[in-house]
């Protein structure tokens, strides 16, 4: 399967259906600039989705390396579901002040908009 010139990070999962992929340059300055090695940590999300790598970016891959990019990968991804639902709660629970008619910002004390 070939990619476009510019791959994206879709088109890369759609690359983890390939089982027998074994090598995968996406740094490769002879054949142009890819939107996803210019991602930070795009080998750790690379090696998470292509199990069956052995070489990336021309790089042999040790199984250390790629355990280590699972573990790395899973850690981020649990982090940011996190935060993420950290997030949507204080988003939820400002809904409910403004919903009161409270004035968000003045410390622990509500004030009435209306008043």
């Amino acid at each position: 399967m070939l990619l476009p010139n510019r791959p994206t990070c879709q088109e890369l999962r759609q690359l983890a259906r390939l089982p027998k992929l074994q090598e995968l340059s996406l740094a490769d300055p002879f054949w142009g600039e890819c939107p996803v090695a210019g991602l930070c940590n795009y080998q750790t999300f690379a090696l998470y989705l292509l199990l069956g790598l052995t070489s990336l970016d021309t790089m042999l891959l040790a199984p250390e390396t790629k355990a280590a990019a699972q573990a790395t990968f899973t850690k981020k991804q649990m982090y940011y579901n996190m935060r993420s639902k950290t997030l949507q709660r204080a988003a939820g629970e400002l809904m409910r002040e403004a919903a009161r008619g409270c004035q968000v910002g003045r410390g622990s004390t509500c004030y009435s908009v209306f008043a």
